[in-house]
């Protein structure tokens, strides 16, 4: 258990270490609570360009409500949670 934790730190540390050097990297972690694993699994699983905004992407997560719309009544239903789910973790 032991010898696996200090493999995860030194994983961990080499991740971080490579999202110093990445511009992209850099810009998602000045977000408040995002740490250098949250941007490396973001990075690799998204191609933010396909969506033309921050909406966009958020549904595309599953993080925005469900909408069913009518005759002018907008309602708004549970998360879709779709995407991939530890990445929406």
């Amino acid at each position: 258990m032991q010898a696996l934790n200090e493999r995860i730190t030194c994983l961990d540390g080499e991740i971080a270490a490579l999202s110093s050097q990445q511009a992209a990297y850099r810009h998602l972690l000045t977000i408040p609570s995002v740490s250098p694993l949250i941007t490396a699994a973001f990075i690799s699983e998204v191609d933010a360009v396909q969506f033309s905004s921050g909406r966009e992407l958020s549904a595309w997560f599953g993080l925005v409500p469900r909408q069913h719309s009518s005759g002018g009544k907008q309602r708004l239903s549970s998360v879709t949670k779709n995407s991939n789910r530890s990445l929406r973790t």
